[in-house]
């Protein structure tokens, strides 16, 4: 029996891997998956109890596989290099998982020293702009491999939630691999009602001027990012009818009839799902950040009018959704084709 480990963290990267030992459990590999607790916690809630917690004394635990499959994330790790060369020292295989097209170079070099990108065997990328963002890093093309996002199909399979008259805002955190980008600087179009120059704050904020015209109409909530503590938006309480944190807020977000946000990949998910989604972002050069498989299909607002004109057209049942069709080879699929190329099964 074949043995394949996988390190995730971050939830991006986590998502690549929930229900993959369901599909590969008839090719008969040994699955294990290593993180952290707070990736331990968001793969319970997504029902999967079997993870081991990892740290750097772990190394040699974890590169005693066939194939390992490592996922990136916006911590400065310097470990994965000792896991790359590890595995490299064995022989076997090992691969990075790349699950936003924001910042790839960045993610990329925070993650691994750039003199071992060539010894990396696979690159797992969702969307084509990923994809050409490392071809021109030099990534050998034959090296990426573009496939539908896990958690995407793990979405399309997801039963239908009866809906609850609700619209929700997603939260981001407004920090990142280079920080400037989620202040406030002068390109922005949106200021918010107070003088916070973060990012989220003030999208959030443009968001509950324009849609108070409607609060008798449709509840009004905020859903933390994972990272998040409701303490962070006490001030805005006064302003919604309720907040979700990361522990009851995943069906939440199905449930809705509107979900509005920025760039964040649960606009598509929800989006997949046939929900109205609108992404409000300050400037027009963060639509590339949105996965390039859906960002088509989600309605953006780059200023205040066109916020009031998407609210107007949503509460006069104007705004359509059409249904998402993505044809791709899965994650699983190229993890089960790897296997039959590199070794005898």
């Amino acid at each position: 029996m074949y043995k394949l480990n996988f390190l995730v963290e971050d939830p991006g990267s986590i998502n690549f891997i929930l229900n993959i030992e369901k599909k590969l459990k008839k090719n008969k590999y040994r699955t294990k998956i290593f993180t952290n607790k707070n990736g331990k916690k968001y793969l319970e809630l997504h029902n999967y109890f079997k993870s081991y917690l990892f740290n750097k004394r772990q190394i040699k635990n974890l590169t005693d596989t066939d194939f390992l499959i490592l996922g990136t994330s916006e911590k400065n790790d310097s470990y994965l290099d000792d896991l790359v060369l590890n595995m490299k020292k064995k022989k076997k295989l090992c691969a990075l998982i790349i699950d936003s097209p924001t910042f790839v170079k960045e993610r990329l070099f925070k993650n691994i020293n750039f003199g071992l990108i060539n010894k990396v065997d696979y690159f797992f990328v969702s969307d084509k702009n990923t994809f050409e963002k490392l071809k021109k890093l030099k990534v050998e093309k034959n090296k990426i491999l573009e496939v539908l996002n896990p958690k995407f199909e793990y979405i399309q399979n997801m039963q239908i939630l009866p809906k609850k008259n609700q619209v929700l805002f997603l939260t981001e955190l407004s920090e990142g691999l280079i920080s400037t980008e989620f202040i406030k600087n002068k390109n922005y179009s949106f200021s918010g009602f107070s003088k916070s120059k973060k990012r989220t704050e003030i999208i959030l904020e443009e968001f509950l001027m324009a849609i108070n015209k409607y609060r008798k109409e449709i509840k009004v909530g905020i859903k933390l990012h994972p990272k998040e503590k409701k303490k962070s938006y006490e001030k805005y309480i006064k302003y919604v009818d309720f907040l979700y944190d990361s522990s009851n807020s995943i069906k939440e977000i199905f449930r809705s009839k509107l979900i509005v946000g920025m760039s964040t990949n649960l606009l598509c998910e929800a989006r997949l799902k046939n929900i109205a989604t609108l992404s409000i972002l300050p400037r027009k050069k963060e639509i590339q950040w949105i996965n390039s498989d859906i960002v088509n299909y989600i309605d953006i607002a780059l200023n205040k009018n066109q916020i009031q004109t998407y609210l107007e057209n949503f509460f006069d049942s104007k705004v359509y959704t059409k249904k998402i069709v993505i044809k791709k080879k899965t994650f699983s699929e190229c993890i089960i084709k790897i296997f039959e190329q590199n070794f005898k099964i």
